[in-house]
């Protein structure tokens, strides 16, 4: 569903090079999204061999097909590099670790998305009392 929609958000703005630009950065979240799906099934001794078959299917594309033909990370060697390096560090998420960056999420936003209007301190002594202490003030200067 999702390829539909970028598919025809494409045909519409077809002259705006900011929609490609993003399009093909989303293509490359979605590669490294689809890489940790197959990471997480795979035990750590078949991480190593995974990496061997993206770099075999790019020599055998790169020969037999058209870059245009591609997947988004397969099109430029520094995207492949990046894939393989990031399939190499690759670590199981922990339910603490998960729970830590829910946690700091939940902080950060608390203490940056608050409505509190700030406090104008430089014009403090320059505001004039309120009407009842005008009108008691006037009243003692009548006796």
């Amino acid at each position: 569903m999702a390829n539909f929609i970028t598919a025809i958000l494409r045909c519409i703005h077809w002259f705006n090079p900011i929609i490609h630009y993003g399009f093909y950065k989303m293509g490359e979240d979605c590669e490294l999204s689809c890489d940790e799906r197959v990471l997480k099934k795979l035990t750590p001794c078949e991480h190593k061999s995974y990496g061997l078959t993206i770099i075999n299917l790019t020599k055998i594309l790169a020969v037999h097909y058209s870059p245009t033909c591609t997947s988004a990370l397969i099109q430029k060697k520094s995207n492949i590099q990046r894939r393989i390096s990031m399939i190499s560090k690759f670590k199981q998420k922990t339910a603490l670790s998960t729970a830590y960056t829910v946690l700091l999420t939940i902080l950060i936003g608390c203490s940056t998305l608050t409505n509190a209007k700030p406090l104008d301190l430089t014009n403090a002594g320059d505001q004039e009392p309120p009407d009842c202490v005008r009108i008691k003030h006037k009243t003692s200067q009548k006796h």
